[in-house]
């Protein structure tokens, strides 16, 4: 017997008439994670298993990680045990049968090769018990809970062998399309109901300008106090309910779970004795009664995973350590500590309220914006008479200017940029006013906050809306922050991290090579600090140096690049679309079939705004024939090379390739723009791209073009000299003279220092560093 809330009842009871009643294919819901999403489809299936014509069997599709078949098969089990439910085995061994309801895990059909698909001579496959219940008149329904992500295509390939009567798509982020019917849970009903905690509290009970000591340390501490406390007022109320921390690493952290083990064994927590799970990927360690309210587990420890396939209602407390990169997936997280231990509020304001302890400033903001928009990914087939089209496609190499080099160009770049000299006390004065920070601390801001229902509303606790926090500088407490920093430079410099840690300690250490040494810092305490504070400034400070090359053409014109390939565009592209674009219309000029405006939504971030825009205009240009978007990076995509200001050779993927009405090709890139003076371009290699667009274009006899969009007029093009103003007297023009015979004709680059050019080594670019125009 399953017992239905308010608002669960009437959604069930709205799908189940529209099941009945609608022509339509697909069925949308969209329900908060912790609202039932389970429970209400397992009642939809038990009441419409009699309520078509035809004999059905009703297929439960899951994503992988997670186990979340089983849950949910046992789930059935458990609230409606009269009714025939299997797993993927059981459909395997027997075959599926009418009036019963299977649950499979996606990961073990995708593909030719697994277990459940491949041919055998002695045994029938998943597809071959397919084949035999429809040979016998049967049709399925499919339920896809978190609808496969990661490969749309294998998955679309199994919805097609189902050939189902109906399909019902449920998750947290769907998205209403034009084909489907849509539902949605209200999540201020799931939270009236006591399903869910009324608020979300981050940083609960920090004090303004803390010193931490360590960042693990404060975290773990933090959350143990909160977690006694949630745990005495259980107990105040009479209920055994032991409050789960969630611990959520990074990808690719092994050495910080070790640590935040070793750090929880002084507050009596450990694997041994059985109040710390593993629930990662390659290890589920005391996970087996870990959803039980009363289990002995405290914390567990994860990565994404659990993002997806998880039901621990007792989960009140998430630490989600730093990072510098926060991936929308692991945000879903929030929604496993958002359940209420027993479906009710208990006016208890400790206990009606949920935690998040975080230093991780970037994940906090992605946490305010939620995931609004779902986007998918679909495989296109290229249009026939595309298929000859063929560039020339250049590769870079791999010969990267070396650690002596670079430290030259950087400390050069300090002493012009900053007016640096040879006094480090002074060379300290100068960058301190041009906000580097010195200080013995490391320091950084997070937010605190309390996060009221939905993720729209995020209101400030004693209005604190940045919480700033910091520790003394030491080797082994800034271990990992070090490394995220080095990393943060790598794509910069295109060096490895010893290379790059031996670089900041050549330029600012007292220790380092004193050619090279722009300031002292007397210890390596002192350089992770200088490096950790100042990470953003290093890194727009190199980034800019890398976009200086004022001998462009120069090396584009001697210095050979490593190979040039014929390059054609992909028969078949798997291309990302957004679910969020209604009644989508078709760009019949793309040279793939079934491209339309789902796959240029600005809302997804799938396309920027110029690359929009652009892309809308060819679709009415009279003088272009078709378009086609290439891929932002890979050995499948077309690349020309250009050269940084280290003088190292990179790729780089120009957006777009058009063919025109007299058959000529056009290669063009777009770019941010400019609104109300502001320049909105942030690439700042773009003027070395435009060189190498400029001087490919010529070399190949074909045409070329940036893109960019103006406030005040819409699209505007450049093919002449690069500008990164785009008003009045600029070379930036209307987009409709691109177009134009004599506008769009072939420019050839200046050649604007030929001695220099002479001079330099085909072989090598390291010989010409430190040398003035």
């Amino acid at each position: 017997m399953i017992d239905l809330k308010g608002f669960q009842d009437k959604l069930v009871k709205d799908v189940e008439k529209s099941l009945l009643i609608s022509d339509k294919n697909k069925f949308v819901i969209k329900a908060p994670t912790g609202s039932g999403k389970t429970i209400m489809l397992l009642k939809i299936m038990e009441d419409m298993i009699d309520n078509f014509e035809e004999d059905l069997a009703f297929v439960w599709l899951t994503p992988g990680a997670g186990d979340l078949e089983e849950q949910s098969y046992n789930s059935m089990q458990n609230l409606l045990p009269n009714l025939d439910s299997y797993l993927l085995s059981d459909a395997i061994s027997n075959g599926f049968e009418k009036e019963s309801f299977y649950f499979i895990n996606w990961e073990k059909i995708k593909g030719k090769n697994t277990n459940a698909t491949k041919e055998d001579a002695e045994y029938a496959n998943l597809y071959q018990r397919i084949n035999e219940f429809h040979r016998n008149g049967n049709r399925f329904i499919l339920i896809i809970d978190e609808e496969d992500k990661g490969d749309t295509e294998k998955a679309q390939d199994i919805i097609d062998k189902f050939n189902p009567k109906k399909i019902i798509r449920a998750s947290a982020t769907a998205n209403k399309t034009s084909d489907c019917e849509f539902f949605e849970v209200n999540i201020d009903d799931a939270i009236e109901s006591g399903l869910l905690t009324k608020k979300l509290y981050i940083n609960y009970d920090v004090p303004e300008n803390e010193d931490i000591g360590s960042e693990v340390d404060f975290l773990i501490k933090k959350a143990v106090e909160k977690q006694k406390e949630c745990k005495k007022e259980y107990e105040s109320l009479g209920l055994d309910i032991n409050p789960l921390v969630v611990i959520q690493f990074p990808n690719n952290s092994n050495d910080y779970i070790d640590s935040v083990r070793e750090r929880l064994k002084d507050y009596d927590y450990s694997i041994e004795n059985g109040t710390v799970a593993n629930w990662l990927t390659e290890s589920h360690i005391n996970t087996e009664n870990i959803i039980n309210n009363n289990s002995e587990v405290t914390f567990v420890l994860t990565k994404i995973a659990i993002s997806t396939g998880w039901n621990c209602p007792r989960a009140k407390i998430l630490i989600k350590l730093r990072e510098n990169t926060t991936e929308s997936s692991t945000i879903q997280a929030v929604g496993r500590i958002r359940r209420t231990a027993e479906g009710k509020h208990y006016n208890n304001e400790i206990l009606d309220n949920s935690y998040i302890y975080t230093t991780d400033k970037k994940y906090v903001e992605a946490v305010k914006k939620g995931t609004p928009y779902v986007v998918e990914r679909m495989n296109l087939h290229l249009k026939k008479e595309f298929k000859n089209i063929i560039l020339v496609k250049e590769y870079k190499n791999n010969d990267f200017v070396g650690t002596e080099e670079v430290c030259e160009k950087i400390k050069k770049f300090f002493v012009d940029k900053y007016g640096l000299t040879k006094k480090y006390s002074e060379n300290k004065e100068k960058l301190t006013n041009n906000n580097y920070n010195f200080s013995s601390k490391v320091e950084w801001s997070s937010i605190k906050g309390v996060l009221d229902k939905t993720t729209e509303n995020v209101t400030s606790d004693d209005n604190l809306g940045t919480l700033k926090l910091r520790m003394t500088a030491n080797t082994t407490a800034n271990g990992f922050q070090m490394t995220d920093a080095v990393r943060e430079l790598k794509p910069s410099t295109l060096l490895s991290e010893q290379e790059i840690r031996a670089i900041l300690q050549n330029l600012f250490c007292h220790n380092g090579i004193e050619k090279y040494r722009i300031l002292d810092l007397p210890n390596n305490d002192m350089l992770y600090a200088f490096t950790i504070n100042n990470i953003e400034l290093l890194k727009s400070d190199i980034d800019e140096l890398k976009s200086n090359n004022p001998f462009e053409l120069n090396l584009l014109n001697v210095l050979k690049v490593e190979k040039e390939n014929n390059w054609s565009i992909l028969e078949n592209d798997n291309l990302a679309f957004s679910l969020d674009v209604e009644n989508p219309i078709e760009l019949k000029k793309n040279v793939y079939a079934g491209y339309d405006t789902r796959f240029i939504s600005t809302n997804a971030k799938i396309r920027w705004l110029t690359e929009h825009e652009f892309e809308k205009y060819i679709e009415n240009c009279k003088d272009v024939k078709w378009i086609y978007k290439n891929g932002d990076g890979g050995k499948e995509y077309f690349s020309i090379v250009y050269f940084d200001g280290f003088y190292n050779q990179r790729e780089f993927y120009p957006d777009y390739i058009l063919v025109l009405k007299d058959d000529s090709i056009m290669v063009v890139e777009a770019k941010g723009g400019e609104f109300g003076g502001e320049n909105r371009n942030i690439d700042r290699t773009a003027k070395l791209k435009f060189s190498a667009l400029k001087y490919y274009a010529s070399k190949h006899n074909i045409k070329w073009a940036f893109v960019r969009y103006y406030e005040n007029d819409g699209l505007r093009f450049n093919n002449t000299d690069w500008s990164e103003k785009m008003g009045k007297d600029t070379e930036w023009k209307p987009i409709e003279e691109l177009f134009n015979t004599n506008k769009a004709k072939i420019i050839k680059p200046n050649i604007f220092n030929k001695k220099l050019a002479a001079s330099i080594d085909i072989g090598r670019v390291g010989d010409i560093l430190g040398k003035d125009e």
